[in-house]
């Protein structure tokens, strides 16, 4: 049963990204 843990992988890298992506200026960054 890994598609639990892939899931929760992939939903971390991805917020990970989007942080990142807003932290670094991405488009339309507030602050």
């Amino acid at each position: 049963m890994k598609t639990r843990k892939v899931l929760a992988l992939v939903g971390v890298t991805l917020l990970a990204a989007g942080v990142l992506a807003a932290c670094s200026g991405g488009s339309g960054a507030q602050g």
